[in-house]
């Protein structure tokens, strides 16, 4: 029988490029994301309300 959990070492990031690089560029990416969406629902919603 196999063992059911077995310990995995944590990926290491790839050479040369330092974790926090990684991070802050997804952060960034899920940034602007979010800021595009907003601006999507505002839109909606200015066209939505009546003035």
């Amino acid at each position: 029988m196999k063992k059911v959990a077995e310990k995995k070492e944590p990926r290491k990031p790839a050479p040369g490029i330092p974790i926090e690089n990684k991070i802050l560029k997804e952060l960034v990416l899920m940034n602007d994301t979010l800021n595009g969406m907003k601006n999507i629902l505002d839109s909606m919603w200015r066209e939505r309300k009546p003035e």
